[in-house]
């Protein structure tokens, strides 16, 4: 496999609503994929995980909207949130031109939120950053209420 990017079509999340309450869940499986220390990741999430985008309480929405904060970044929260922290995770190794599995990798709660918080700010679309900043300090109030311990 030459081509460090093969999941191209499933770079970017491909969701379908589900019902009313504007649940997403993924019509094929998606590879986000994110650079970190010089090094090329990605992390599968299967086809059919469904998430309901950020959890922003109703009456804040006039301060900030659930998809306000991309579907990308929630999307990836979601799925180590619902793991545990505890995903697979691909590594590109260009030496030998091809991806090799880190197998199961545990996140912890703050690696799981400061992922969320790159993620908003390498969104497609500009998210503000003090909405940025509102978002992840709420998530990480979150985290540190329940401990910073998965349960």
């Amino acid at each position: 496999m030459n081509d460090p990017f093969p999941f191209k079509a499933n770079a970017w999340a491909d969701l379908r609503v589900v019902d009313q309450k504007k649940r997403w869940v993924l019509a094929s499986p998606w590879w986000p994929i994110w650079w970190k220390d010089g090094s090329l990741y990605c992390m599968p999430i299967p086809r059919g995980f469904a998430y309901d985008g950020s959890s922003v309480p109703r009456p804040l929405w006039w301060l900030v909207a659930p998809f306000e904060l991309g579907i990308e970044a929630p999307g990836k929260h979601d799925w180590l949130h619902e793991n545990k922290g505890l995903v697979e995770v691909w590594k590109w190794n260009a030496a030998a031109n091809t991806w090799e599995s880190l197998s199961r990798v545990q996140w912890s709660r703050r690696d799981a939120d400061r992922m969320f918080f790159r993620d908003m700010r390498e969104n497609k679309r500009p998210i503000p950053k003090t909405v940025r900043r509102g978002a992840f300090k709420a998530v990480r109030f979150w985290s540190r209420m329940n401990g910073d311990e998965w349960k």
